[in-house]
């Protein structure tokens, strides 16, 4: 009865820290069967705040606390098994973190290593590049020079050559001119097709028939105008 126990309980000093201290630490040792015994109290009509407010406002508070550790145990039903699970996830979560900072920690040991050797490559490719440009400089020093070497020679059979050809020239330059100067003369009115005919069945023939000295075959614009002008 209250007399009996909840008179004196109520009366004690540590009534209210002891429910606060309930509160913070043993009400999550609240089981179903407390709350089947409380149940046929919480359902009565009359426990409610507002009718226990009439009494004292203590009785209101305790009524209010009552109901709320009721409902925190209904609640904890469904939230506990969710909070274990969570902090097993939270548990393998700072597992596999520790793991993942161990793992990232190797990889930027790892990393520090490529990182020198790339280093070292990039060296030894720089330094490699210069020789390989100084050889490419030296192989193109002689290339010139053997160039110049093998066009001196060829220069000297040129040369040789042209000096025959102008002997050759030079002895027929008295034909050449005379066939040039009779063309200039005489052949100016006409065609280029009569004028052709002339200079191969007239003058050719003539220089040959007189054994001029002649060329065979004589280019009279080349040999009346310059490069120059027949670009003009």
């Amino acid at each position: 009865s209250f007399n009996e126990f909840g008179g004196p309980l109520m009366g004690s000093m540590t009534f209210l820290p002891d429910l606060f201290h309930f509160s913070k630490v043993e009400k999550d040792n609240i089981n179903d069967e407390t709350c089947e015994l409380l149940e046929p109290y919480i359902n009565l009509e009359n426990f409610t705040p507002d009718v226990a407010k009439a009494a004292s406002g203590a009785s209101a508070g305790l009524c209010k606390w009552v109901k709320a550790m009721r409902m925190y145990c209904q609640a904890a039903k469904i939230v506990k098994p969710k909070l274990d699970y969570l902090k097993v996830q939270e548990a393998k979560l700072e597992k596999a973190m520790s793991e993942l900072a161990a793992a990232e920690a190797e990889l930027a040991k790892v990393m520090a290593a490529k990182k020198e050797l790339e280093d070292q490559l990039a060296k030894v490719m720089s330094d490699k590049q210069e020789l390989q440009d100084k050889a490419d400089a030296t192989k193109a020093k002689m290339d010139q020079a053997n160039r110049l070497i093998n066009g001196l020679a060829g220069e000297r059979d040129r040369w040789t050559e042209d000096s025959k050809n102008f002997a050759i020239k030079r002895q027929k330059l008295c034909g050449d001119v005379a066939i040039a100067a009779g063309f200039v003369t005489y052949c100016g009115p006409f065609n280029s097709e009569f004028r052709d005919s002339i200079y191969r069945e007239s003058f050719l023939q003539d220089a040959q028939k007189r054994e001029v000295p002649a060329s065979d075959f004589v280019d009279l614009v080349a040999f009346l105008v310059d490069s120059a002008t027949i670009g003009e």
